[in-house]
């Protein structure tokens, strides 16, 4: 594990490499609680781990100034039982790479944290957004092709969508599902669901359940 610790701030180049960690399915690949940014200059570089925390510390212990920036590269979240590509409880700015994973939503943006996307991003896995979280997304792809996932699923929290593409591929689910006491806010963008509507009684694309 490659810490960062608070205060600290260091850039990583994966230049066209893969880093995979050993036991991919349980073990992190970087904790971050100072300032990190994590590029690919050479294009094709990877990380294949249960994924990246941004802000959380040893024995549970949050530091809300932590800030991480993507500008390239593929992150893979291999955690069959949950694990995110980005696990995030400070401020997340992702402004490029591909995020996948198979046991949970490829970006997890924890209580209170920030998360912005931009246009280049390509995330396949969904985003969770959690208590008083705070998503924003100007751009980018975003979708996922699960059962019992929503491509937004924003728990008391707060989405602001400017631009992009959010799509599900399973219309058994909401492309955005606003819970609880969440925010939604539409201002732009492509929002979309498989088949122009789910087949379960969900609401077309959006889904408000309180």
């Amino acid at each position: 594990l490659v810490d960062t610790p608070a205060g600290k701030t260091l850039t990583i180049d994966l230049n066209g490499k893969t880093v995979t960690r050993k036991d991919e399915t349980n073990q992190y690949a970087l904790r971050n609680l100072g300032t990190l940014t994590i590029q690919d200059t050479k294009g094709n570089g990877s990380i294949n781990a249960r994924g990246i925390y941004n802000g959380y510390g040893n024995g549970g212990e949050n530091v809300a100034s932590a800030t991480i920036t993507i500008l390239g590269g593929t992150f893979n979240a291999k955690g069959t039982n949950g694990g995110a590509a980005i696990f995030n409880y400070g401020t997340a700015n992702v402004n490029g790479g591909k995020f996948t994973s198979i046991g949970g939503y490829s970006l997890n943006n924890q209580a209170g944290a920030k998360m912005n996307i931009t246009d280049g991003v390509e995330v396949t896995g969904g985003i969770y957004n959690n208590q008083d979280a705070e998503l924003t997304v100007d751009g980018g792809n975003i979708s996922i092709n699960r059962s019992g996932c929503h491509t937004i699923y924003a728990w008391n929290a707060k989405v602001t969508v400017n631009g992009g593409s959010i799509h599900n591929e399973n219309s058994g689910n909401a492309t955005i599902m606003s819970a609880g006491t969440s925010e939604v806010t539409i201002n732009g963008g492509t929002i979309s669901i498989a088949n122009g509507k789910s087949t379960n009684g969900w609401t077309s694309c959006l889904i408000d359940a309180t």
